[in-house]
Protein backbone atom coordinates (compact mmCIF):
# COMPACT_ATOMS: atom_id res chain seq x y z
CA UNK A 1 0.00 0.00 0.00
CA UNK A 2 1.61 3.00 -1.27
CA UNK A 3 1.80 6.17 1.86
CA UNK A 4 -0.52 8.85 1.43
CA UNK A 5 1.78 12.40 1.10
CA UNK A 6 0.50 15.92 1.09
CA UNK A 7 1.40 18.84 -0.05
CA UNK A 8 1.22 22.45 2.38
CA UNK A 9 2.40 25.80 2.68
CA UNK A 10 5.99 25.34 3.59
CA UNK A 11 6.00 29.48 5.08
CA UNK A 12 3.57 28.11 7.67
CA UNK A 13 5.73 25.44 8.51
CA UNK A 14 8.40 28.02 9.26
CA UNK A 15 5.73 30.30 10.71
CA UNK A 16 4.15 27.47 12.94
CA UNK A 17 8.55 26.56 14.04
CA UNK A 18 9.45 30.15 14.73
CA UNK A 19 6.73 31.00 16.92
CA UNK A 20 7.17 27.64 19.11
CA UNK A 21 10.89 29.53 19.50
CA UNK A 22 13.11 25.67 18.13
CA UNK A 23 15.38 25.18 15.30
CA UNK A 24 14.97 22.77 12.37
CA UNK A 25 18.07 20.96 14.56
CA UNK A 26 15.20 20.47 17.36
CA UNK A 27 12.63 19.11 15.54
CA UNK A 28 14.58 17.19 13.59
CA UNK A 29 15.62 15.10 16.83
CA UNK A 30 12.14 15.30 17.84
CA UNK A 31 10.98 13.57 14.31
CA UNK A 32 13.81 11.11 14.28
CA UNK A 33 14.82 12.48 10.91
CA UNK A 34 17.65 14.48 9.39
CA UNK A 35 18.09 18.37 9.30
CA UNK A 36 18.32 17.85 5.45
CA UNK A 37 14.77 16.90 5.24
CA UNK A 38 12.87 19.57 7.74
CA UNK A 39 14.89 21.75 5.77
CA UNK A 40 13.51 20.30 2.41
CA UNK A 41 9.87 20.63 3.82
CA UNK A 42 10.00 24.55 4.35
CA UNK A 43 11.80 25.52 1.40
CA UNK A 44 8.93 23.31 -0.50
CA UNK A 45 6.32 21.70 1.57
CA UNK A 46 5.88 18.93 -1.13
CA UNK A 47 5.10 15.26 -0.88
CA UNK A 48 4.72 15.15 3.09
CA UNK A 49 3.77 11.65 4.86
CA UNK A 50 1.14 12.67 6.26
CA UNK A 51 2.33 10.85 8.58
CA UNK A 52 4.60 13.30 9.32
CA UNK A 53 2.31 15.98 8.92
CA UNK A 54 0.15 14.64 11.70
CA UNK A 55 3.73 14.74 14.22
CA UNK A 56 4.78 18.20 13.27
CA UNK A 57 0.65 19.52 13.67
CA UNK A 58 1.17 17.93 17.75
CA UNK A 59 4.80 19.01 18.37
CA UNK A 60 4.22 22.27 17.38
CA UNK A 61 0.35 22.38 19.17
CA UNK A 62 -1.40 23.26 15.84
CA UNK A 63 -4.38 21.95 13.99
CA UNK A 64 -3.90 20.02 10.69
CA UNK A 65 -5.63 22.82 8.27
CA UNK A 66 -3.48 25.39 9.52
CA UNK A 67 -0.36 23.98 7.47
CA UNK A 68 -2.72 24.00 3.99
CA UNK A 69 -3.25 27.75 4.48
CA UNK A 70 -2.78 30.16 1.59
CA UNK A 71 -0.82 32.75 3.58
CA UNK A 72 1.14 32.13 6.98
CA UNK A 73 -0.67 33.50 9.95
CA UNK A 74 1.04 36.86 11.58
CA UNK A 75 2.95 36.44 14.66
CA UNK A 76 1.75 36.94 17.78
CA UNK A 77 2.74 40.35 19.22
CA UNK A 78 5.09 40.00 21.94
CA UNK A 79 5.67 42.22 24.90
CA UNK A 80 9.46 44.10 25.13
CA UNK A 81 11.75 42.41 26.95
CA UNK A 82 13.21 44.45 29.68
CA UNK A 83 15.77 41.97 30.98
CA UNK A 84 19.01 43.46 29.33
CA UNK A 85 19.65 39.79 27.49
CA UNK A 86 23.51 39.66 26.18
CA UNK A 87 23.81 39.85 22.08
CA UNK A 88 24.68 35.90 22.54
CA UNK A 89 21.34 35.40 23.90
CA UNK A 90 19.00 33.66 20.61
CA UNK A 91 15.61 35.06 21.77
CA UNK A 92 12.84 33.68 24.63
CA UNK A 93 13.00 30.42 25.19
CA UNK A 94 9.81 27.72 24.11
CA UNK A 95 8.02 27.75 27.21
CA UNK A 96 7.90 31.48 27.54
CA UNK A 97 6.99 31.60 23.86
CA UNK A 98 3.95 29.38 24.58
CA UNK A 99 2.50 31.37 27.57
CA UNK A 100 2.48 34.38 25.33
CA UNK A 101 0.57 32.39 22.93
CA UNK A 102 -1.87 30.81 25.52
CA UNK A 103 -2.20 34.87 26.95
CA UNK A 104 -3.15 36.13 23.60
CA UNK A 105 -5.42 33.20 22.51
CA UNK A 106 -7.74 33.74 25.98
CA UNK A 107 -8.12 37.44 25.80
CA UNK A 108 -8.81 36.75 22.08
CA UNK A 109 -11.98 34.46 22.99
CA UNK A 110 -13.01 36.75 25.76
CA UNK A 111 -12.76 39.55 23.51
CA UNK A 112 -14.63 38.11 20.53
CA UNK A 113 -17.45 36.62 23.51
CA UNK A 114 -17.81 39.69 25.16
CA UNK A 115 -17.45 42.50 22.89
CA UNK A 116 -15.32 45.76 22.79
CA UNK A 117 -18.03 47.84 24.65
CA UNK A 118 -18.72 45.98 27.42
CA UNK A 119 -14.46 45.79 27.55
CA UNK A 120 -13.75 49.42 27.46
CA UNK A 121 -16.47 49.83 30.48
CA UNK A 122 -14.18 47.67 32.24
CA UNK A 123 -11.55 49.40 32.22
CA UNK A 124 -12.58 52.82 33.27
CA UNK A 125 -10.42 52.20 36.05
CA UNK A 126 -7.38 52.83 34.33
CA UNK A 127 -7.82 56.18 32.60
CA UNK A 128 -9.44 57.29 36.32
CA UNK A 129 -5.80 56.34 37.66
CA UNK A 130 -3.83 57.89 35.06
CA UNK A 131 -5.58 61.36 35.09
CA UNK A 132 -5.88 61.19 39.07
CA UNK A 133 -4.07 63.75 40.82
CA UNK A 134 -4.20 61.80 43.70
CA UNK A 135 -0.65 59.68 44.64
CA UNK A 136 -1.20 56.75 42.43
CA UNK A 137 -0.49 53.74 44.91
CA UNK A 138 -3.15 55.61 47.10
CA UNK A 139 -5.62 55.70 44.07
CA UNK A 140 -5.58 52.15 42.99
CA UNK A 141 -5.70 50.63 46.26
CA UNK A 142 -8.68 52.30 46.57
CA UNK A 143 -9.93 51.16 43.42
CA UNK A 144 -8.91 47.72 44.84
CA UNK A 145 -10.58 48.23 48.04
CA UNK A 146 -7.93 46.53 50.03
CA UNK A 147 -6.50 48.75 52.44
CA UNK A 148 -3.73 47.56 55.19
CA UNK A 149 -5.82 45.74 57.40
CA UNK A 150 -6.67 43.70 55.09
CA UNK A 151 -4.19 43.03 53.26
CA UNK A 152 -2.28 42.12 56.61
CA UNK A 153 -5.37 39.91 57.13
CA UNK A 154 -4.68 38.30 53.86
CA UNK A 155 -1.00 37.65 54.49
CA UNK A 156 -0.74 34.18 54.80
CA UNK A 157 -2.61 33.54 51.05
CA UNK A 158 -1.51 37.13 49.68
CA UNK A 159 -1.24 35.49 46.27
CA UNK A 160 -4.90 34.18 45.90
CA UNK A 161 -6.06 37.43 47.80
CA UNK A 162 -4.50 40.13 45.03
CA UNK A 163 -5.12 37.40 42.28
CA UNK A 164 -9.02 38.14 42.77
CA UNK A 165 -8.58 41.65 43.27
CA UNK A 166 -6.87 42.32 40.25
CA UNK A 167 -9.49 40.08 38.39
CA UNK A 168 -12.35 41.16 40.03
CA UNK A 169 -11.54 45.16 40.01
CA UNK A 170 -9.31 45.46 37.60
CA UNK A 171 -10.59 43.11 35.06
CA UNK A 172 -6.73 41.95 34.67
CA UNK A 173 -6.80 38.14 34.54
CA UNK A 174 -4.26 36.67 35.83
CA UNK A 175 -2.63 33.77 34.22
CA UNK A 176 0.51 31.29 35.65
CA UNK A 177 1.85 28.69 33.55
CA UNK A 178 5.08 26.98 34.75
CA UNK A 179 8.49 28.05 33.17
CA UNK A 180 11.32 25.12 32.89
CA UNK A 181 14.37 27.21 33.30
CA UNK A 182 12.64 30.71 35.14
CA UNK A 183 13.31 32.76 32.02
CA UNK A 184 11.08 35.55 33.44
CA UNK A 185 9.07 36.32 36.90
CA UNK A 186 5.86 37.54 34.61
CA UNK A 187 4.96 39.71 31.77
CA UNK A 188 1.76 41.96 31.16
CA UNK A 189 0.25 41.81 27.35
CA UNK A 190 -1.17 44.36 25.97
CA UNK A 191 -0.23 43.79 22.78
CA UNK A 192 -3.58 42.87 21.07
CA UNK A 193 -5.27 45.63 22.76
CA UNK A 194 -7.95 45.13 25.74
CA UNK A 195 -8.42 42.88 28.25
CA UNK A 196 -5.21 42.83 29.42
CA UNK A 197 -3.67 40.30 31.34
CA UNK A 198 -0.50 39.86 33.70
CA UNK A 199 1.09 36.14 32.59
CA UNK A 200 3.54 35.00 35.98
CA UNK A 201 5.73 31.84 36.15
CA UNK A 202 4.34 29.71 38.38
CA UNK A 203 7.16 28.22 39.60
CA UNK A 204 8.53 31.58 41.73
CA UNK A 205 7.15 31.31 45.37
CA UNK A 206 3.61 33.14 46.15
CA UNK A 207 5.58 36.40 47.23
CA UNK A 208 7.62 36.92 44.35
CA UNK A 209 3.88 36.55 42.13
CA UNK A 210 2.54 39.04 44.43
CA UNK A 211 5.33 41.78 44.00
CA UNK A 212 5.13 40.67 40.23
CA UNK A 213 1.58 41.60 39.84
CA UNK A 214 2.37 45.09 41.27
CA UNK A 215 5.63 45.33 38.77
CA UNK A 216 3.51 44.25 36.71
CA UNK A 217 0.56 46.41 37.09
CA UNK A 218 3.03 49.55 37.19
CA UNK A 219 4.08 48.88 33.47
CA UNK A 220 0.45 48.62 32.67
CA UNK A 221 -0.31 51.67 34.15
CA UNK A 222 2.49 53.49 32.03
CA UNK A 223 0.81 52.01 28.60
CA UNK A 224 3.42 49.16 27.83
CA UNK A 225 3.81 45.85 28.53
CA UNK A 226 7.05 44.02 29.18
CA UNK A 227 9.08 40.54 29.96
CA UNK A 228 10.52 41.07 33.46
CA UNK A 229 12.61 40.02 36.22
CA UNK A 230 11.35 41.19 39.72
CA UNK A 231 14.80 40.40 41.53
CA UNK A 232 17.95 41.03 40.49
CA UNK A 233 18.94 38.81 37.89
CA UNK A 234 23.22 40.40 37.56
CA UNK A 235 22.09 43.15 35.08
CA UNK A 236 21.04 47.04 35.71
CA UNK A 237 17.69 47.47 35.60
CA UNK A 238 16.28 49.88 32.91
CA UNK A 239 14.29 53.22 33.24
CA UNK A 240 11.47 51.86 33.64
CA UNK A 241 12.26 48.59 35.43
CA UNK A 242 13.62 50.59 38.64
CA UNK A 243 10.10 52.75 37.98
CA UNK A 244 8.24 50.01 38.44
CA UNK A 245 9.79 48.00 40.82
CA UNK A 246 9.76 50.64 43.10
CA UNK A 247 5.91 51.39 42.53
CA UNK A 248 5.18 47.77 43.64
CA UNK A 249 7.47 48.38 46.71
CA UNK A 250 6.05 51.67 47.38
CA UNK A 251 2.37 49.78 47.55
CA UNK A 252 2.79 46.49 49.21
CA UNK A 253 5.22 48.28 51.95
CA UNK A 254 4.20 51.51 52.38
CA UNK A 255 6.87 53.59 54.08
CA UNK A 256 4.59 54.08 57.25
CA UNK A 257 4.28 50.19 57.77
CA UNK A 258 7.98 49.75 57.45
CA UNK A 259 10.12 48.85 60.76
CA UNK A 260 13.22 48.55 60.71
CA UNK A 261 14.52 45.46 62.32
CA UNK A 262 16.81 44.18 64.85
CA UNK A 263 17.33 40.86 63.86
CA UNK A 264 16.89 37.77 61.43
CA UNK A 265 13.75 36.80 63.07
CA UNK A 266 12.19 40.13 63.23
CA UNK A 267 12.84 40.66 59.80
CA UNK A 268 10.85 37.40 58.43
CA UNK A 269 8.49 38.81 61.02
CA UNK A 270 7.55 42.30 59.83
CA UNK A 271 7.62 40.88 55.96
CA UNK A 272 5.74 37.68 56.56
CA UNK A 273 3.22 40.39 58.62
CA UNK A 274 3.17 42.35 55.28
CA UNK A 275 2.69 38.67 53.05
CA UNK A 276 6.65 40.55 51.34
CA UNK A 277 9.36 38.49 51.12
CA UNK A 278 12.13 38.95 53.66
CA UNK A 279 14.39 39.99 51.19
CA UNK A 280 11.85 42.71 49.26
CA UNK A 281 11.48 43.82 52.99
CA UNK A 282 15.17 44.44 53.57
CA UNK A 283 15.26 46.26 50.01
CA UNK A 284 13.03 48.43 51.08
CA UNK A 285 14.26 49.27 54.37
CA UNK A 286 17.54 50.17 52.94
CA UNK A 287 16.10 52.18 50.25
CA UNK A 288 14.31 54.24 52.61
CA UNK A 289 17.23 54.47 54.55
CA UNK A 290 16.62 52.95 57.91
CA UNK A 291 19.43 50.75 57.72
CA UNK A 292 22.89 51.27 57.41
CA UNK A 293 24.93 49.42 55.12
CA UNK A 294 26.81 46.84 57.48
CA UNK A 295 23.33 45.78 59.01
CA UNK A 296 21.77 45.68 55.43
CA UNK A 297 24.58 43.18 54.48
CA UNK A 298 24.49 41.26 57.67
CA UNK A 299 20.55 40.59 57.28
CA UNK A 300 20.87 39.71 53.41
CA UNK A 301 23.53 37.10 54.04
CA UNK A 302 21.60 35.40 56.41
CA UNK A 303 18.47 35.87 54.26
CA UNK A 304 20.35 33.64 51.05
CA UNK A 305 21.72 31.48 53.60
CA UNK A 306 18.43 30.58 55.02
CA UNK A 307 17.32 30.26 51.47
CA UNK A 308 19.96 27.78 50.56
CA UNK A 309 18.13 25.19 53.19
CA UNK A 310 14.65 25.69 52.01
CA UNK A 311 14.02 22.80 49.79
CA UNK A 312 10.77 22.11 48.34
CA UNK A 313 9.00 18.98 49.46
CA UNK A 314 7.67 16.63 46.88
CA UNK A 315 4.40 15.57 46.12
CA UNK A 316 3.59 12.27 45.43
CA UNK A 317 0.72 12.43 43.03
CA UNK A 318 -0.50 16.03 41.73
CA UNK A 319 -3.91 18.11 41.51
CA UNK A 320 -6.54 16.70 38.99
CA UNK A 321 -6.47 18.53 35.42
CA UNK A 322 -9.68 20.55 36.45
CA UNK A 323 -8.08 21.90 39.27
CA UNK A 324 -4.36 22.64 37.15
CA UNK A 325 -6.52 23.88 34.43
CA UNK A 326 -8.30 26.27 36.85
CA UNK A 327 -5.03 27.10 38.61
CA UNK A 328 -3.06 28.22 35.74
CA UNK A 329 -6.34 30.42 33.86
CA UNK A 330 -7.50 32.02 37.35
CA UNK A 331 -11.36 32.08 38.58
CA UNK A 332 -11.97 35.18 36.02
CA UNK A 333 -11.44 33.21 33.04
CA UNK A 334 -12.36 29.97 33.86
CA UNK A 335 -15.45 31.08 35.12
CA UNK A 336 -16.29 32.90 31.94
CA UNK A 337 -15.31 29.96 29.63
CA UNK A 338 -17.73 27.66 31.52
CA UNK A 339 -20.40 30.44 31.82
CA UNK A 340 -19.80 31.39 27.94
CA UNK A 341 -20.45 27.31 26.99
CA UNK A 342 -22.86 26.74 29.54
CA UNK A 343 -24.76 29.61 27.14
CA UNK A 344 -23.67 28.07 24.25
CA UNK A 345 -21.64 31.06 22.99
CA UNK A 346 -18.46 28.97 23.32
CA UNK A 347 -17.86 25.55 21.17
CA UNK A 348 -17.07 22.12 23.33
CA UNK A 349 -14.01 22.08 20.81
CA UNK A 350 -12.89 26.05 21.94
CA UNK A 351 -13.49 25.18 25.71
CA UNK A 352 -11.24 22.14 24.93
CA UNK A 353 -8.41 23.94 23.48
CA UNK A 354 -8.55 26.91 26.17
CA UNK A 355 -9.10 24.98 29.42
CA UNK A 356 -7.13 22.02 28.00
CA UNK A 357 -9.85 20.00 29.61
CA UNK A 358 -12.98 17.82 28.56
CA UNK A 359 -15.96 19.28 28.49
CA UNK A 360 -18.05 16.26 29.60
CA UNK A 361 -19.84 16.96 32.79
CA UNK A 362 -18.57 21.08 32.74
CA UNK A 363 -22.45 22.35 33.04
CA UNK A 364 -24.58 21.74 30.12
CA UNK A 365 -24.99 18.60 28.82
CA UNK A 366 -23.73 17.86 24.89
CA UNK A 367 -26.22 16.30 22.40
Amino acid sequence: MSTLTVDVNPKVLVWARNELGIDVGEVADHLKTDVATVEDWEEHGQELRYSDLKRLATYYKRQIPVFFLKEAPKQIAKPKDYRNLSLKDKGLHKDTLMAIRRTNRYLGVYREAVGVEVIEEQYKWLKSVRNSRVDTSTYLRQVLDAPMAEQRKAAGDNFKFWRQKFEEKLNIFVFQFPIQNQEFDGFSYVESGKPYAITLNSKISDNRKVFTLFHEIGHLIEGESGICFTANNGNAPSNIETKCNQFAAEFLMPEVEIVPPISFEELKSNAKGLGVSAEAYLIRCRTLNLLDEPKYKELMALIQKNNKKIKKKEQKGGPSALLVSKSQRGDKFFDFVLSAYDSQRLSPSTVRDVLGIRVVGLNRQDK
